[in-house]
């Protein structure tokens, strides 16, 4: 277990800490839309199947449609309080 913000390279650009590691993450970046018509979507970070070079959250190369269930893409639930 690293120290938050120990990984350099993933801050998001509203300065939210650490975000790769588990699953990737949804972002409110679409991109566009499918051609069945579902929209796509920017998913950030690096999963617990990524390569060491797609563990960043500065890369948008990962899209989704709003329907994709896989087990490499999900969501983090955070707060700023210690539990």
């Amino acid at each position: 277990m690293e120290p938050t913000g120990a990984l350099a390279l993933c801050e998001s650009e509203d300065g939210v800490l650490d975000l790769s590691g588990n699953v990737k993450e949804w972002t409110n970046d679409p991109r566009g839309v499918s051609e069945g018509g579902a929209a796509i979507y920017v998913v950030r970070g690096g999963s617990f199947e990524s390569p060491s070079f797609g563990l960043t959250c500065q890369t948008d190369l990962s899209r989704a449609t709003v329907d994709t269930l896989l087990p490499s893409i999900g969501f983090r639930c955070c707060r700023d309080d210690a539990p």
